[in-house]
Parts: structure tokens; C-alpha cells; sequence
């Protein structure tokens, strides 16, 4: 076996957990590029490969022992070979296993003997990307290929056979496992298989394939112990959201008129970047009822709750800081609704996005521009960075996108109180970068700051400067 530890760089503290990944066959050499992304914050990664299935359990242990905790995620033929490591198993703390069984090789519970065994017969060089493509699907290979095994078909059919023999020599051992990620569309191990295997442990999404982003970003999110502040505050107002936020509400219904006017409705993939609730995503069901969505959101169950939503298997949750994680490429449109702003980079994000889109494709996002809650800023002396759309027009062609457009208006909304203006902020989740510990003085001097300075016939104001805009990739 091949081990590989990442310490993931952490500018004050020492990482007190670590996550132990077990691969499945064929991870290639820069697999762990592809894992780093999605990995917690405050967590160092143990990579390990089955490369020859030497064991090698001793060597996980004393590694894993140098942290407070450690959780274990297999994915593929790695949940087989992690699922017969018992001490391994005994001292992780969580147990998580994407597209794989804990008995890989099984008529009912994994891949029939019969066709395992007609895979293994065949395989050489022009059998091993046919099989990549079946595990990765064809829009997704060319982002995903360069993490899979560039050896030649000979040593590849060596290893599976040394995992036949490895699974038919050994049992898993009994343990709990906290959650498995099965695909709809896998084709290696059959959809009802593992679901035997794995009951009402098993999280099915019915779009994803065997390798497949979506299932990695849900895995890690499970994981995830450090969430940004952001993703707290939108959690926590989910519920209260889409009563109290008529402004990003209004924002997406006009982005949602100049999308239907650019993007043609026969598109097949559409990627949107901070669901959130399905503000966007909504407004637009009706007329991409025929493309594939993938929703992208800092928070798992968003991604999941819009993805389910429109009902049709073809969606695909996408969890995860969108700055970081592997974005999918061959995308006829990016969508976001009242999201950019909190990007600290916009350049270097605009320059990210750009190869995930095909030529012409459409990026249509709206965002909020300078003037946007000028009140607080300015009371409080903090807030996002809010661009204008002079800077915005400057960075999207600098980035590779032309045929810019931009709607820009303002929008005051009264309070009765200065109260209720952070318990507006509070309930729409907009308060995550500039969250105060309230104190009664500090309410009190708030308060009559900003009756002093923006107050107007007994009501209190706080301006909203949305902007849309729409481009295409030149």
C-alpha cells in the first residue's frame, strides 16, 4: 500500500484531527490534489492507495495516534480494504464510504463475481479509458481522468487481481458506519447491490456516477468541523430566509428575465453557484426543465434541498466553498443569485470559473454594488467590500468574458427600530462578516447613531444597491 500525509497549512495552530482515506483502484498519483480542496480546515489528510495491498495497518496507527481524533472515509474498492482493518475502524471516531461496499466482490451485496471476473480477463490499455469514462461519465472525464492511474492495462489487471484475492482471503469486520453515499448512476457497482449492502445507511443521489464530485463534496461536508462563519449564519436563518429577504428575492426575479432572454432553454448543464434556498433556481424551472443542474452551497443540506426540488435524477448537490472545490467543467451557463459578494477574490474567482464554461457559454449572476447597507458600514465601520459596476466590468474582461450587461437600482426598506434592522440582517443571514457582540450600551449607541443619521419620518432606512449581470465567455 502507498500512504501519502498532507498536512494542511493552518498559519497559528497545529491540526488536531485527521481524516484517513482509503482509495479504491486506479487513484493515480495526484489524487490527493483532487482530495485537498474539499478537506476540513482544521484537519491533515492520510492518503492511502492499495497499490499492492501490502499491509500496512501498523503504520496507520501510529500516524493516526499524533491526533486528537481521526474519522475514515473509503470510496470504491478503498471501503473494501478499509472495512478489514479493525483497528483501524475501532479507533475512528466517524465511518464514511462513497460508492463501494464493505463486500466489493458479491453477487448481492457488490460487483457480481461474473462480471468482476470478465473485466479482469479483458482489460489492457484501450479497455482502461473506456473504463474510466464508464466511472467517471463523459462530461466529467476530462476534468477527472488526470487523477485516475496512467499505467499501462497489464499492471492495472495485477491489481485487481491482487483484490480479488485480498477480499476472497479476508472478512470485514463488524462495525457502525455513519453514512454511505451510493450514485443512481454508477456503473460499476450495481444501484441495488448497494443498497442491500448498506439499508438505511445508505444516501443515495441519483444522478451521480461512480467518481463524482458531488459525492466527494457530500462525504467532506459530513466531516466538516471548522465551517466558515458564513454557512453558520445562512443555517441558522434557512427557515426565516425566504420571508425576510424581498430584496435578493426581487434580485433573482430579474436575473431570472435576462437568463431566459441569453441562455437557450435546451442547454444541458447548468451550474449555480450559492443555491441557497432556490430563490434562482425556481424562477427558472419552467423554462430548463430539460437540463441538468448541478447547485453549489457552502451548505450540504441546501444543495441537497434545491437538488431534490426540481425532481427530475438529474440534479446533483455540489457541497462546498466554490473558491476551492473541483468545479465541473462543459457548462452551458453559471448562475448565482446574491453570492459574489461574499467572494473575498472576485478577479481570481472570475478567472476560475471561466474553463468550467464551454465557448459562448453564459455567466449571469446578481450581486449587490457599493452603496449596499451604507448605513451599517458606516455606523459600525465594517461590512463586505461591495464593487461597482466600473470594477465588475473591468474584472469580467480581464477574465475572459465580453458582451457585458449590468442593471443596477437601489432599494430602501423602513424599520421601526434600529432593532429590527439587525434582526432583519440576523433572519436573512446577511450578518455572518460583520457580526457584533450586541451589549445593551453598544445597542444603545447604534441606536442613536443611527436615528440621528438615517431616520426619516419616524422610520428607519437601510438601502439595498443590487446589481445584475449577464456575459458571455469570449
Amino acid at each position: 500500500m502507498r500512504l501519502s500525509l498532507y498536512k494542511n497549512p493552518r498559519p497559528s495552530c497545529k491540526n488536531e484531527r485527521l481524516l484517513v482515506f482509503f482509495g479504491g483502484f486506479a487513484c493515480g498519483e495526484f489524487f490527493v490534489e483532487f482530495l485537498k480542496p474539499f478537506l476540513p480546515r482544521n484537519a491533515d489528510l492520510l492518503a492511502v492507495f492499495a497499490d499492492g495491498l501490502g499491509f500496512c495497518e501498523g503504520d496507520i496507527i501510529k500516524i493516526a495516534g499524533q491526533y486528537a481524533a481521526y474519522d475514515v472515509l473509503g470510496w470504491s474498492f478503498g471501503v473494501g480494504v478499509l472495512s478489514r482493518m479493525g483497528k483501524v475502524m475501532k479507533g475512528a471516531e466517524r465511518r464514511i464510504a462513497i460508492s463501494g461496499s464493505t463486500r466489493p466482490i458479491d453477487l448481492k451485496f457488490g460487483i457480481p463475481p461474473a462480471i468482476f471476473q470478465k473485466t479482469v480477463s479483458s482489460f489492457c490499455d484501450e479497455v482502461r479509458e473506456t473504463f474510466y469514462e464508464r466511472i467517471c461519465g463523459k462530461e466529467d472525464l476530462s476534468m477527472l481522468r488526470k487523477y485516475l492511474s496512467s499505467e499501462g492495462g497489464t499492471a492495472l489487471r495485477g491489481q485487481l487481481e491482487d483484490f480479488f484475492d485480498f477480499f476472497k482471503a479476508s472478512d470485514p469486520v463488524s462495525a457502525t458506519w455513519c453514512a454511505a453515499i451510493v450514485c443512481g448512476r454508477d456503473k460499476i457497482f450495481p444501484l441495488r447491490n448497494l443498497l442491500n449492502e448498506w439499508g438505511n445507511c445508505a444516501f443515495e443521489l441519483p444522478a451521480c456516477r461512480h467518481f463524482d464530485t458531488s459525492a466527494f463534496s457530500l462525504a467532506f461536508s459530513f466531516l466538516n468541523r471548522c465551517p466558515e462563519k458564513t454557512r453558520i449564519s445562512f443555517e441558522r436563518s434557512v427557515d426565516t430566509y425566504e420571508s425576510s429577504a424581498t430584496v435578493q428575492r426581487e434580485a433573482a426575479v430579474r436575473l431570472a428575465e435576462l437568463v431566459a432572454q441569453k441562455v437557450p432553454s435546451n442547454c444541458s448543464r447548468i451550474l449555480e453557484i450559492g443555491c441557497g434556498t432556490g430563490f434562482l433556481s425556481r424562477q427558472l424551472q419552467e423554462a430548463f426543465r430539460e437540463s441538468e443542474w448541478i447547485f453549489n452551497d457552502l451548505s450540504a443540506g441546501m444543495c441537497l434541498r434545491a437538488a431534490k426540488s426540481r425532481g427530475d435524477g438529474k440534479s446533483k448537490p455540489l457541497a462546498g466553498d466554490a473558491t476551492r472545490i473541483p468545479l465541473p467543467t462543459s457548462c452551458d451557463a453559471i448562475l448565482s443569485a446574491s453570492c459574489f459578494q461574499w467572494i473575498d477574490d472576485m478577479p481570481c474567482f472570475l478567472k476560475r470559473l471561466a474553463p468550467s464554461l464551454k465557448g459562448g457559454g453564459i455567466l449571469a449572476f446578481s450581486t449587490f454594488g457599493e452603496d449596499n447597507f451604507l448605513q451599517i458600514r458606516d455606523i459600525c465601520g465594517k461590512g463586505l467590500k461591495y464593487e461597482n459596476v466600473d470594477k465588475l466590468s473591468k474584472y469580467l474582461y480581464s477574465s475572459g468574458f465580453g458582451d457585458c450587461e449590468f442593471v443596477s437600482w437601489k432599494r430602501d426598506l423602513e424599520f421601526d427600530s434600529p432593532i429590527d434592522i439587525l434582526r432583519h440582517m440576523k433572519l436573512t443571514g446577511v450578518n455572518g462578516k460583520f457580526s457584533e457582540f450586541w451589549t445593551p450600551p453598544r445597542i444603545r449607541r447604534f441606536s442613536e447613531m443611527y436615528a440621528k443619521k438615517y431616520s426619516r419620518a419616524g422610520k428607519f432606512i437601510l438601502t439595498y444597491n443590487p446589481i445584475c449581470v449577464i456575459s458571455s465567455k469570449i
